[in-house]
């Protein structure tokens, strides 16, 4: 490693460009990503996997940071974005907003902010071809007395690695928290009466599907190292799984079955998933050949795939039809699955992708007019960062996965997010088992 930190500063420090961020990249050989981040005293700290966990990202520490400021919307962070990457060759941006970044947040939301996105100063790239260390460097670090202090950081991140060596480390297992308190928000009961109330504003023709969320929220019996939940992520479960963590005690984390979308150079694509199976052992193709026949599942998952077409013909000079239905695994679930692709328009940027798709009628409603001012009047809570945009953001290529499946850690509190899609077929005791389901993997953590 020392050798190509000597080699690149050597190459830049007296080189004359508009550039400001410079990234160093150095070959590295299997390094469990998430274990790694989790070792680290460095924030904040960012983790991303795929589906299959071919393509891994663990980052920590900024050299650039976006954060709100009363003068500073969303569409102009993105802009400030999309300059910042397109004038810095290999640079990328990591982070995510809130569901509505107009609504003031409740206080273990607060480091998050209405939006975060960062410029690591390390991260640990993961393809399908290889392990990069990615060291990003501001332009006026490019001297003698930061590569010193670089180096340092690296031998104390990395105690016995070389650019071909093995590394690995070992994390504290989850300890022994007790709960000491429990509560859903809504309760049960008040759950059941909203859902009538949507009923009813569905009959009377005011939208077609509301998406209705629940909070659970579990205080333990002592303060929560966030790293320590970390390894849950490990394994590939076909799922997005992420995890921005802003200082040493709040996190929020989540293996979400949604994309939002995937921007490859102008090709852009995107899901629909929607409606949800609960299965154990020894589902069959009966089973699943039912669940896809099921009207309301159907019906669910049609919303979420017209909203994407039409979205797709605003931001699309061309567009291929969505493709056949068929069933995504989740663990303990299964869900109705499509996706669409197609060719940006030329004048079309990240922001106008965000601000047409989110949020989708799979975690909002359809149609979109208006939902966010019925879901302020229905939901007795504040969603936060749950069911919104989070990923990476760069020149080439942006990935969005939408923050479901998910919990936000902080200090003694756990708080469990998931929602039911709300149409008039619905069953208001039905869809707060799916609730029930749809936290499991998480809620067991804590009840074992």
């Amino acid at each position: 490693m020392n050798k190509s930190i000597d080699s690149f500063f050597q190459e830049h420090k007296n080189i004359h460009t508009k550039q400001k961020i410079y990234a160093l990249q150095i070959p590295i050989l299997e390094v469990q990503a998430n274990t790694w981040l989790a070792k680290q005293t460095l924030y904040p700290k960012f983790y991303w996997a795929n589906r299959d966990h071919s393509e891994e990202l663990a980052s920590l520490g900024s050299v650039h940071t976006l954060r709100p400021a009363p003068s500073c919307d969303i569409k102009n962070v993105y802009n400030k974005i999309r300059k910042v990457v397109n004038n810095n060759a290999d640079t990328f941006f990591c982070g995510g907003t809130a569901f509505n970044s107009h609504k003031h947040l409740p206080p273990d939301w607060k480091s998050f902010g209405a939006f975060y996105y960062f410029v690591p100063r390390f991260a640990l790239k993961k393809t399908k071809e290889e392990m990069l260390l990615v060291i990003f460097l501001r332009k006026e670090e490019l001297n003698d007395s930061f590569a010193h202090h670089l180096k340092s950081d690296l031998a104390r991140m990395f105690p016995s690695a070389t650019s071909q060596t093995k590394v690995t480390h070992e994390i504290n297992e989850l300890g022994n928290y007790s709960i000491i308190h429990s509560q859903n928000i809504p309760s049960q009961e008040v759950w059941c009466q909203q859902i009538h109330l949507i009923q009813e504003g569905i009959k009377a023709k005011q939208q077609q599907k509301v998406v209705l969320a629940r909070e659970s929220r579990l205080q333990l019996s002592e303060n929560l190292i966030p790293e320590q939940l970390l390894p849950i992520l490990q394994e590939a479960s076909n799922t997005f799984d992420f995890y921005l963590q802003i200082n040493s005690q709040a996190a929020f984390l989540g293996r979400s079955p949604e994309l939002l979308f995937e921007r490859s150079f102008r090709n852009l694509y995107s899901e629909a998933v929607a409606a949800s199976l609960a299965v154990e052992e020894g589902v069959n193709d009966l089973h699943l050949e039912q669940f896809m026949q099921d009207k309301k599942s159907k019906a669910e998952q049609g919303y979420v795939i017209d909203f994407l077409t039409k979205k797709f013909s605003f931001l699309c000079q061309s567009s291929n039809p969505p493709t056949a239905l068929t069933t995504l695994a989740h663990p303990g679930l299964r869900h109705l699955f499509s996706s669409i692709s197609g060719q940006l328009k030329t004048t079309i940027k990240d922001v106008d992708i965000i601000r047409a798709l989110h949020p989708t009628p799979a975690v909002g409603g359809f149609p979109k007019r208006k939902i966010m001012k019925r879901l302020a009047s229905l939901e007795s809570f504040n969603r936060g960062w749950y069911s919104a945009p989070l990923g990476i953001i760069s020149k080439h290529r942006t990935i969005m996965a939408v923050g479901i499946r998910s919990m936000l850690l902080n200090k003694k509190n756990v708080h469990l997010y998931a929602g039911a899609g709300i149409i008039s077929e619905s069953v208001a005791r039905l869809e707060w088992q799916e609730l029930e389901h749809k936290i499991r993997n998480f809620k067991d953590i804590f009840y074992e």
